[in-house]
């Protein structure tokens, strides 16, 4: 049986977080994180963990990574804020430098959820697809799937209920 861990990429619990705690709620055996509730300081950008696989800067990081490792599938909800990922969740990635070219991730399957108020879903996956490539790409991160959610509609139970059916059938 495959872990699954629920990473919201938001510092609200606005519209990516209810749809994680509805598959949360429907998969117990999955573990749901906040980045919010962890203190990742932003990147110095002083390449130390170019040559020491690791940064040097004493927060929080490890503890997510430490989640992200003890998984096998990662889900993480964004929001599209300007076209792009916020910087909330963009912080997050870019201390993830020291991962870059070191096949850290390889063997994890992720799930991008990305959500916007803009009504046609088809725009944000455009959107937040283009914003996560490269660094699905430098990272190395085996994505299997993406949904697009609209929050200036209602929750769509059945698109969600169609995540909890994927999610249920991969850790089979």
């Amino acid at each position: 049986m495959e872990n699954i861990l629920l990473m919201l990429g938001s510092n609200r619990e606005g519209y990516s977080y209810k749809i994680l705690e509805k598959i949360h709620k429907n998969i117990p055996s999955s573990t749901m994180i906040k980045l919010k509730d962890f203190n990742i300081e932003f990147c110095k950008g002083c390449l130390f963990c170019d040559k020491n696989a690791k940064c040097i800067i004493n927060d929080d990081l490890n503890k997510v990574i430490n989640y992200i490792l003890e998984n096998e599938i990662i889900v993480i909800a964004i929001p599209n804020y300007f076209g792009g990922m916020g910087g909330f969740f963009k912080n997050f990635i870019d201390r993830l430098h020291y991962m870059y070219k070191r096949s850290v991730l390889k063997n994890k399957k992720f799930i991008f959820i990305y959500t916007g108020a803009i009504e046609d879903e088809s725009i944000t996956m455009k959107e937040l697809t283009k914003s996560t490539n490269n660094i699905e790409k430098y990272l190395e991160m085996n994505v299997i799937n993406r949904y697009s959610f609209s929050s200036s509609k209602e929750l769509d139970d059945s698109k969600i209920n169609d995540i909890i059916k994927y999610l249920n059938d991969e850790i089979k």
